[in-house]
């Protein structure tokens, strides 16, 4: 099943977002749908966390984001792209064609981890449903939320979830 033309940004918390990077996406991908989850868009589409008691005991607004990220990307399918990124390139199709896709990390600031900023799946993957399984089952938010959220939520949990080689 292809990935689906929809790019997907997160911006929720009270700091100005960087509108001029985000708008780079939705500029180079004319012919995708672009959605924009802030608290407002949320309640619109009356969107259901299946971890809300996750999501809502998150102190770190990353954190969040990273709850949201993967049950949208589990609903909807598409491309996630983190709203610091600009776009140089648009997607392409051979991209789009594959069962799912990620950013390798920064080797220098955290050697071998998958990055979170840019993921593609086809809705239903079983990839994002692994995450949102393990948030839901993991008490870490509540014994612990002051750990790092890229070793929980993010792309300590996705490359945790890619070792298992399921």
């Amino acid at each position: 099943m292809p990935i689906p033309k929809i790019i997907h940004q997160i911006w929720i918390g009270p700091n100005p977002r960087p509108a001029k990077l985000m708008a780079t996406f939705r500029d180079k991908h004319p012919d995708f749908e672009y959605i924009l989850w802030t608290e407002e868009e949320i309640v619109r589409r009356g969107f259901k966390l299946e971890n809300q008691a996750a999501y809502d005991s998150m102190e770190q607004w990353c954190g969040k984001a990273d709850i949201l990220r993967w049950e949208i990307l589990y609903r909807y399918g598409g491309i996630y792209q983190d709203a610091d990124s600009v776009c140089l390139e648009p997607f392409d199709d051979i991209l789009l064609s594959t069962h799912a896709f990620a950013g390798y990390g920064n080797e220098v600031a955290r050697e071998g981890l998958v990055a979170v900023g840019t993921m593609g799946f086809p809705a239903g993957h079983p990839l994002c449903k692994a995450a949102m399984n393990y948030i839901k089952k993991s008490s870490i938010y509540f014994a612990h939320p002051n750990l790092l959220v890229w070793a929980t939520t993010g792309p300590g949990l996705l490359t945790d979830l890619l070792m298992t080689g399921k």
